[in-house]
């Protein structure tokens, strides 16, 4: 595609169910997501694009409510020293009448990625676009699992569910390290933790609900390149010499649809927020703010805060 423009993908789900469907996306994600998931790609050329489109911004897959630090303030994690993340949050009501599970999908998480060390930042290391550590909420059309050469695998799940998660990607590649499925109901409190040892250079990320927990230890960044980094202590090095000395994080609150219409999304808002904890920010409402990335109103708050 020209400059300024970017691939619209088409897929065919096969006639599965009985019932013919196409899907269009510009997100190169959910590109690799339908792949997955066994529907046939109908474009054309290397990109198999079906056609070219004005570049989309990243709300286009849905209208996201995100959660983040207030002023524009760059968040950063020490280099060499111990550092934790915690989140808790209330899982949400089951979506509105309209949804479908099937073709429709919820994930909403406190995270923290590392994507300004990636292929298209301002510090480029590797050649790996996302490098995200998010233990997540999910619902619908999910990524659940991986293989052992760290490929996702998608279900469909039709009740809320938590799990540990690292994705990362290279190109159009997804990878996933992914932990055990737990199944939670609306209401419960969920915890999260993302946790970095100088001891071990390995990130554990946690996520807790009452009915289980959910755990991933992760030994260093894009474990399927082991030879890349020994660990997350040498990225976190090579990182601070990338970026004057200080490691930049970018840790945040998101509730993300997709393919999910505002009726649908606003029957599972406001997104209810029991704690957010980073380093270097004090623990209180003031210190955050949060918006929608695209157009969604709803007749009550996006988001509460309350800690």
């Amino acid at each position: 595609c020209p400059a300024g423009m970017a691939a619209l993908y088409r897929f065919y789900n096969n006639g599965a169910g009985g019932a013919p469907n196409h899907r269009y996306t510009a997100s190169e994600t959910t590109a690799a997501q339908m792949r997955s998931a066994g529907w046939t790609q109908e474009g054309s050329g290397a990109s198999g694009a079906f056609a070219c489109v004005p570049k989309a911004n990243p709300s286009d897959d849905g209208d996201r409510v995100i959660v983040y630090v207030q002023n524009g303030t760059a968040p950063t994690v020490p280099a060499a020293n111990d550092w934790v993340i915690r989140y808790s949050y209330r899982v949400p009501p089951m979506p509105g009448k309209t949804w479908d599970p099937n073709q429709q999908t919820f994930y909403i998480w406190g995270d923290v990625d590392f994507d300004a060390y990636g292929s298209e930042g301002p510090y480029a290391m590797s050649g790996y676009r996302f490098n995200q550590i998010s233990p997540q909420l999910s619902i619908g059309r999910s990524l659940v699992s991986n293989d052992a050469g760290y490929a996702p695998g998608w279900q469909t799940i039709t009740s809320w569910v938590v799990q540990a998660q690292y994705f990362w990607q290279k190109g159009e590649t997804p990878f996933a390290l992914a932990g055990e499925v737990v199944h939670v109901s609306p209401g419960e409190l969920i915890e999260t933790e993302i946790a970095f040892s100088a001891v071990t250079g390995h990130i554990v990320a946690t996520i807790t609900a009452p009915g289980g927990r959910s755990s991933i230890d992760i030994p260093r960044p894009f474990p399927n390149e082991p030879s890349l980094f020994a660990d997350w202590k040498d990225f976190f090095h090579r990182a601070a010499q990338k970026s004057g000395g200080v490691v930049y994080a970018t840790p945040a609150m998101q509730v993300e649809p997709y393919f999910v219409d505002i009726q649908t999304q606003c029957s599972i808002l406001p997104f209810h927020i029991d704690l957010i904890s980073l380093p270097g920010v004090p623990a209180t409402t003031a210190s955050f703010t949060y918006q929608s990335l695209g157009t969604v109103t709803c007749p009550t708050d996006l988001a509460r805060l309350a800690f």
